[in-house]
């Protein structure tokens, strides 16, 4: 059976998914993606690049249906102004099973989950419907789709999964430091981890030091208040770290990962190295906050 799964750039954090289907004797497997990434020489799946141009804010894929064609079965992320794909699903011509792959709600950094939108909702799942199943990040869709009047033996959730870094795991390890791992800007409150550590810390001066990874807009004002409140021997800025053997190293020393108001992939990157996430309720997601 020849699958193909389509995105719009290939992730590393789902190479090890993708490495484990190719192994399933029954699966040919190809990724498809548009935009420039770099293809590990060691992988067991295939590559396409699929040529793609932007009109206005939507995607255009020049004879991506002939190309799909060649398939039994396609996977594809789903944002609507991707419409090359979405149209797909409605062509006569196609003779592959059409599968999408999506949150199921409204995600984003700018809004709350699963903020109600009615014409988008309805538009969505007009599309939607006319594909052969639908596979979500995770089950709380599901029973949204089934009042919505979908077939429950169409709908499949498969969950988004961290490979933990394997190599001497058998290092001991002291859980001694707090740590928050992200990209820095503004919607991700990372002054009210500030202020909470420092309130803290004026009570008790014991308190494990905070480890910060990351980069982004806020990097200097952070920097700033940390240096204003004489905090510089007790919160580390490490910067943007992508070597998954070091980010290890932390994960393994860590009490707890803490991001105030946004829970995305470092949710399953956390639980995948037993370090417990703290985040608010209603933290901004893309649905891995349920995971907790």
């Amino acid at each position: 059976m020849r699958v193909l799964i389509i995105d719009y750039k290939l992730r590393d954090y789902r190479i090890p998914v993708f490495e484990l289907l190719a192994k399933v004797s029954c699966i040919d497997l190809t990724i498809g993606y548009w935009f420039k990434s770099v293809v590990p020489k060691n992988v067991t799946f295939k590559t396409r690049f699929l040529y793609t141009r932007k009109i206005y804010k939507t995607f255009v894929h020049p004879n991506l249906l002939s190309i799909c064609n060649e398939y039994d079965v396609v996977i594809a992320q789903t944002p609507l102004h991707w419409f090359s794909i979405s149209k797909m699903a409605f062509s006569k011509e196609r003779k592959f099973k059409f599968i999408y792959w999506t949150i199921g709600v409204r995600a984003s950094y700018n809004s709350s989950f699963d903020k109600q939108n009615f014409i988008l909702e309805k538009l969505s799942h007009f599309f939607y419907k006319k594909a052969d199943a639908m596979l979500f990040y995770t089950s709380y869709p599901v029973k949204k789709f089934i009042n919505s009047g979908f077939d429950k033996e169409s709908l499949f959730v498969a969950n988004n999964t961290i490979v933990p870094f394997q190599k001497n795991t058998e290092s001991i390890y002291n859980r001694d430091i707090l740590i928050f791992v992200g990209t820095l800007y503004k919607g991700k409150k990372v002054e009210l981890l500030l202020e909470a550590y420092n309130e803290v810390y004026r009570m008790n001066s014991r308190i494990p030091n905070l480890h910060i990874v990351g980069d982004g807009s806020e990097f200097e004002a952070i920097r700033d208040w940390i240096l204003n409140h004489n905090l510089e021997n007790k919160i580390i800025l490490e910067g943007a770290i992508f070597e998954e053997e070091k980010l290890s190293v932390l994960f393994r020393q860590s009490i707890a990962c803490i991001s105030p108001n946004q829970a995305g992939l470092t949710v399953q990157k956390s639980m995948a190295y037993g370090v417990p996430f703290i985040t608010y309720k209603y933290a901004i997601t893309g649905g891995e906050r349920l995971a907790i």
